[in-house]
């Protein structure tokens, strides 16, 4: 029993820390799956396509504290926005890989940004290694974290803006691709929560921190609510970004932070309008959320709604997706909660990348390069294109 318990315990921490892509490479080829093609095609989002860099990795020392970046860049000089994304708990910066080759595809400098606490290391201490991840997952996900955090996603920019200075006109390292006037914020998990503080939401009674003018808009990767303390309107009210959600009816996490998906459509609801977006997928794990190239073989994550070799299964009669559908609600969040009626039993793991791929992509054209196109797209053919597959919402 002594040699079998640290097996399991390095099992169930490979559980909790999968999200960075890692795993099923045994059973799946490098490189993105292929996609299915939809007979809505010819509406599909016309974003840039760039040749890229190669990605760049490297640990900055921000504010005495030691964090991981991966930064992965269009070929050409540039310049170009800055998407600083926030990586989930426990995960690596190289995690969301799906989500962050688009963005740079589509001519954003992509700095993925993980502190050492917050990364793989998150889940080597004591509490974890009793099998006490909850308790971890509260402590990184208490409000008393946010200055913290804050303070660090402020530092790695600041740190992006003096190396690109420092580079001067040679043109040398991905920060010289840098447009220091136009930053967006993208987030999963955890790292969704930072972001949306940036956006405006209220953590505490306090008000929150103004965000820096060149920050326009945010992604909130499976955003978390947590309904204790003050209201669930207060904490979203002062949010006045442009703010683009994206959960799923399976999007609950393995450390039992949030068991009922519907709470993570709360923050969506509570936002003031203006440039707000929900996109809800029909299915999708957690995992997915996390911009993981192919589904886990994991059975926690099978259970979730993923059949092994990438087939999204129909959770359209599971208890969580009607109670859900016939409430129209985020535990007790009100009527605007938006509605499919079925999830499409023929959605894979390829299909729903897809659709955040091309719907955040647009969200970012629009709000950052100020793009009408991606606006009108948006607008008028998005949710068409996606066919069932998922539900735009926009207030």
């Amino acid at each position: 029993m002594r040699t079998s318990m640290p097996l399991l315990c390095v099992a169930v921490i490979a559980l909790l820390s999968g999200c960075a892509g890692t795993r099923g490479a045994a059973q799946y080829p490098s490189g993105p799956l292929p996609v299915p093609a939809r007979a809505s095609d010819a509406l599909a989002y016309g974003a840039a396509k760039h040749s890229l860099a190669d990605p760049a990795s490297a640990t900055w020392t921000v504010r005495g504290e030691e964090v991981d970046v991966t930064l992965l860049a269009p070929a050409e000089r540039g310049p170009f926005p800055l998407l600083v994304y926030l990586p989930g708990l426990g995960e690596s910066s190289a995690a969301g890989s799906a989500w962050r080759r688009a963005w740079a595809a589509a001519g954003y400098v992509v700095l993925s940004a993980q502190s050492r606490s917050n990364g793989p290391d998150a889940w080597r201490g004591e509490r974890a290694r009793s099998f006490d991840f909850r308790t971890v997952a509260l402590e990184h996900f208490s409000p008393r974290t946010i200055p913290e955090r804050l303070a660090t996603i402020q530092g790695v920019i600041d740190e992006a803006f003096r190396r690109q200075r420092t580079s001067g006109n040679r043109g040398e390292g991905v920060e010289a691709r840098i447009d220091p006037a136009r930053i967006a914020i993208a987030g999963y998990d955890v790292g969704a929560l930072s972001a949306m503080v940036v956006a405006g939401q209220n953590v505490s009674d306090q008000p929150g921190p103004t965000p820096l003018p060149a920050i326009r808009a945010v992604i909130a990767l499976s955003p978390y609510a947590d309904f204790a303390g003050m209201g669930t309107e207060a904490r979203f009210r002062d949010v006045r970004l442009p703010v683009l959600s994206v959960t799923s009816p399976e999007d609950t996490d393995a450390y039992g932070l949030v068991t009922s998906a519907a709470v993570r459509r709360a923050p969506f609801q509570y936002m003031p309008p203006g440039r707000k977006y929900l996109l809800l997928l029909a299915a999708g794990p957690h995992s997915l959320l996390g911009g993981q190239e192919h589904p886990s073989t994991d059975r926690e994550d099978n259970r979730a709604g993923v059949r092994t070799g990438g087939a999204m299964a129909d959770r359209g009669t599971s208890r969580e997706g009607r109670s859900a559908r016939n409430r129209g609600d985020a535990s007790g969040a009100g009527s605007a909660t938006p509605v499919i009626s079925r999830p499409d039993p023929g959605a894979s793991w390829a299909t729903q990348l897809r659709n955040v791929q091309a719907v955040s992509t647009a969200f970012l054209d629009a709000t950052v390069k100020d793009e009408g196109r991606a606006t009108d797209w948006l607008a008028r053919d998005a949710q068409r294109w996606l066919e069932g597959s998922a539900t735009l919402i926009a207030k």
